[in-house]
């Protein structure tokens, strides 16, 4: 059954209809220390200048911005030297998305020649109005500021 209020962003019968993005990042500082970053309560509540709940276990329950999103781990594997890169998956959602209603986000840390970092995301089954908002909301009130804070630049 369709909601007729507004407490969410869709109906149940738009909610199929989902898109996904793709970011990347470049940062100064190597591919562990942003792992790290992504995984600590203090660092990202630094970050955002907002409240944050933060876990490093698989299966992990995680908040950000105040609660404004929610989340579990789903993967984590630490950095490893001779794959060159370190990868983080959340089951990820704005709570303000209709209840139940995940994505995934998929964060991938690649060590480059110098020792810096690319960061790639990709995210899948963002609800297709929330699009433009979600990825807005990684590069400003997360990536732009982790750059700021680590040092680094955006590559498109």
């Amino acid at each position: 059954a369709e909601r007729f209020n507004s407490s969410y962003v869709t109906s149940s019968a738009e909610s199929a209809k989902t898109s996904s993005l793709k970011i990347k990042y470049a940062f100064s500082p190597p591919p562990h220390v942003l792992y790290e970053t992504m995984l600590d309560t203090n660092r990202i509540r630094g970050a955002t200048a907002s409240d944050a709940s933060m876990s490093s276990e698989v299966g992990g329950k995680f908040s950000m911005f105040s609660g404004s999103v929610e989340g579990e781990n789903v993967k984590l594997e630490p950095f490893d030297a001779a794959a060159g890169k370190a990868t983080i998956v959340w089951k990820w959602r704005f709570t303000a998305w209709q209840p139940g209603h995940f994505s995934t986000v998929t964060l991938e840390f690649t060590k480059k020649d110098d020792g810096s970092t690319d960061l790639e995301l990709n995210q899948v089954g963002v609800p297709e109005e929330e699009r433009e908002r979600t990825e807005q909301g990684w590069k400003g009130l997360l990536f732009d500021r982790l750059k700021a804070m680590l040092g680094g630049s955006v590559m498109g």
